[in-house]
Formats: structure tokens, C-alpha cells, sequence
């Protein structure tokens, strides 16, 4: 698997600034544990067929409490 980046293309358009593993945040989330959702996601999308393509949040928790990413960045999905 390749390098994980995470650049803001606002700041820097061009993306040449890595911040992960800098210890940044996003909306005072950790960038380490919002790319390891984003990964999960995009993993999930990536062979979706129908219903699943449109909510995969319902794919990766089947029990409906996570809805979103703000949901799923709950400290108690860390070992998910």
C-alpha cells in the first residue's frame, strides 16, 4: 500500500504539504483517526452495489447509530 497523505487544498492548492502524522486536527478531530474512517469508507464504496453506495455508513454499522462521519468519529469506534 502506498504513503498516506492528507493535504488541505484550500491552504495548499498545489498539495504539497503532508500533514499526516504531524499530529494535526480537522474540526478538532485527529487526522490519524479521520483517515482511518475516511479509509474505511472509501474501502466500502469501492466495490458498492444499490443502497450501499448511497449510505455506507449503514455497511460499515448495521445497527444504525452511525449515520455520518461526525457518528462515526466517536472515540468509541477507535477499535472498529
Amino acid at each position: 500500500m502506498g504513503k498516506t497523505a492528507l493535504t488541505f487544498p484550500q491552504t495548499d492548492p498545489y498539495q504539497q504539504t503532508n500533514i499526516y502524522g504531524t499530529g494535526c486536527t480537522v474540526n478538532g478531530w485527529p487526522c490519524e483517526k479521520l483517515v482511518a474512517r475516511l479509509d474505511a469508507l472509501l474501502l466500502t464504496t469501492k466495490a458498492c452495489k444499490g443502497k450501499q453506495c448511497s449510505r455506507p455508513w449503514e455497511t460499515l454499522h448495521p445497527d444504525g447509530l452511525v449515520k455520518n462521519l461526525g457518528d462515526a468519529m466517536n472515540p468509541k469506534y477507535d477499535a472498529f
